[in-house]
């Protein structure tokens, strides 16, 4: 697959969503937390959220009341995030991204997107058909 370019967390999400609707091993991951919104507060950009349900994932745009996990960071620190150009750890770090939620399914988030990146650097077989 490569390295994806986008813009804005909403790209980035609209990827980071072709994978994990396409993977099993992603799936999996999400599937133990039943359904869960995990918000996206951009700042310089235009706030977004997913929304979990029986595996799957769906994004819409705006503000969901009550999300079990929020992210908040400029528009460019969240895509890094989200595409892993850089970790959380360092973005925490910096103080460039803060968090609200439970640490054991913001842990599970950030392993999803360690499984979609190596989809990404084509390091897993899974994901062959995940549509461009």
């Amino acid at each position: 697959m490569g390295k994806v370019s986008v813009a804005n967390v909403w790209d980035a999400l609209k990827e980071f969503k072709k994978v994990v609707n396409a993977s099993k091993s992603i799936q999996a991951e999400f599937q133990a937390w039943r359904d869960r919104v995990i918000q996206f507060i951009v700042k310089g950009g235009e706030n977004c959220y997913i929304k979990l349900q029986n595996g799957k994932m769906i994004i819409e745009k705006g503000k969901k009341d009550n999300p079990e996990l929020t992210f908040t960071a400029l528009d460019g620190n969240l895509v890094k995030f989200i595409t892993g150009q850089t970790d959380y750890t360092s973005l925490d770090i910096m103080g460039s991204v803060i968090f609200e939620g439970n640490e054991a399914d913001k842990n599970r988030f950030i392993a999803a997107i360690g499984l979609f990146i190596s989809a990404l650097l084509g390091e897993s077989d899974e994901f062959d058909e995940v549509e461009n």
